[in-house]
Order: structure tokens, then sequence, then C-alpha cells
């Protein structure tokens, strides 16, 4: 077994190494990195069993990384035993960081036994530029929360359809945060979209010419409305009219393709199609219907 470099500035205290020979017996084993054979925390109880002239002491064996073995040491170190000065805490806070540097100063004050201010005022001294770090609960999280706000917005926008948890992934903020700002979202685009459409100037009777120049205009509006692009439903809707924008050429070569003893028959599905969307239209206006029937 070997000695590691002591995160004690003192070395060790001799008061303690006689006080803790007299209780020796009643020790807990030390704790030995097993990769390295390295002491990770005992220093004063193998002192005491040399003092006691024990040749042997109990140990437990760490499986882990020499970064995890020292993080352990320096918990062990705080929460039991001769307690680490202030000066001590802040020289493994500093060592801490260079081996995590992505560890958020809440998760670093924890194991180093100082307050997380203490550890943000070291970072910064430091000069520590990280623009994430990862909390306690392993989750990563950006410095700057209004950039991760931000870069959200800008996937929503660009793919509604991603769940929240994809986008929380690609942005380090939770899901619960995008959920947020999807919300955000949709109020301003239903509050711009509301505005545009009781801006928008009655439009005359639709005759033959103007009909499908009006139901493009209305197709445009539709699709730009967050309230039907951000629905599962809504999207549907918005893929079953999208059918029927057919110019009237395209028409022409696609009712070629009606064998003539099928027309009465397609003539008569066409008719039920019109009575479906007329009826859908009435309900769409009348509104309290609509409501009621949904």
């Amino acid at each position: 077994m070997r000695e590691g470099g002591s995160i004690r500035d003192g070395g060790e205290d001799p008061e303690h190494v006689r006080m803790l020979a007299e209780i020796f017996e009643s020790l807990p084993p030390i704790l030995v990195h097993s990769e390295t054979m390295r002491l990770i925390d005992g220093v004063h109880r193998l002192r005491a069993a040399k003092l006691r002239g024990r040749e042997t002491i109990k140990a437990h064996l760490f499986k882990g990384t020499e970064s995890e073995a020292f993080v352990l040491a320096v918990r062990s170190n705080v929460s039991h035993g001769l307690p680490l000065s202030l000066e001590e805490r802040k020289a493994a806070c500093l060592r801490i960081m260079d081996l995590h540097p992505d560890w958020s100063d809440r998760r670093i004050a924890r194991v180093a036994g100082i307050s997380p201010k203490t550890v943000s005022s070291l970072r910064r001294a430091k000069g520590d530029g990280q623009g994430s770090r990862v909390g306690q609960d392993g989750r990563v999280r950006p410095l700057n929360a209004y950039a991760g706000r931000q870069r959200a917005a800008e996937l929503i926008r660009a793919n509604p359809e991603q769940s929240l948890r994809q986008v929380a992934r690609a942005s380090g903020i939770s899901p619960e945060t995008v959920r947020a700002v999807r919300s955000q979202l949709l109020r301003q685009q239903t509050l711009a979209s509301t505005t545009a459409i009781r801006e928008e100037r009655p439009e005359p009777p639709a005759d033959t010419c103007q009909a499908p120049e009006n139901w493009r205009r209305a197709m445009r509006t539709l699709q730009s409305d967050p309230a039907m692009r951000y629905s599962e439903h809504g999207r549907f809707l918005l893929r079953l009219l999208s059918l029927h924008d057919v110019d009237d050429e395209e028409w022409g070569r696609i009712l070629q393709a009606v064998p003539e003893y099928a027309r009465p028959v397609f003539s008569r599905a066409a008719q039920g199609c019109v009575s479906l969307w007329a009826s859908t239209a009435r309900k769409m206006e009348g509104g309290k219907e609509c409501r009621k029937s949904a």
C-alpha cells in the first residue's frame, strides 16, 4: 500500500494519532484505491496502527478512477475524523475543479464542505469559463438560462413536432423549461395570428376565379397559426385541406384516370365530400354548434 499526497497542509496531527491509538480496536477500516493501492482515507488510523505495533490493519478497497478516489478522499475527510481547515477545503475545491470542470458550484460545495458562494468566488478567481454545469442530479444545465431558452425557442420554431425531451437535450435545459418556452411561443403566435385575422378585410362573395386564391389565402393564415401547427389534430386538418391544392389542369389529368363506368359513382362521392365540407364550414361559422359536437 502506498500513501498518497495528503490533502492536509499540516500533515498528520501527532496528538490525534495518540488519541486514535487508544481506541484503535473500535476504529473503522481505512480506504484504499484498489488499482493503485494508494491510501484514500485513514492516514491517522494508519499511524495509530504503527504506534500500537500492528503490522496489519483492516481496509476497504475502492474500485474507481483516481479522480473519483480523490473526490472520495475529500468527502471522507470532510464528513468525519479530524476536520479539514478552511484553506484545506478551498485547496481541495480547486483540485476538484481541475478534475471536474463541468461540475456545478453546489455539487463541488457539497463534496468540499464549503458554501456554493465560496466555490463560485474561487471559480471566478481561477478564470473558469465553462458554459454549462453538471448538477448533483447529474443533469447538465447552462450557466446562462436565457441562452438555453433562446436555443429551445429556435428549435421549436424550426420543428414544432419535436418532443420536449429532444429539445431539452439539444438546448441544455429541463423539459419543464422547454414546456414553458413552447407555451410562451404559442401565446405570442396565437395573439399575432388573431390580430392578423381581425385586420383582414371581409372578402367579397367568391366567384369561380376568386375561390382558389381565397382558399390559398385562408390556408396561409391557418398554416401560420401555432394553435393549428402545435396540435396533432390541427396538423391533420391542415394535411387534409392541402390535398385540395390542385389547379384545373392537374384536375383534368386526374379525372382522366376515372373510367367511364365509374364516373357516376365518383360523382356521388365528390358530392358527398362537398356536403361534408359544407357541413363543417357551417359548424365552424356557427361556433357553438361546433363546440357542442366536438
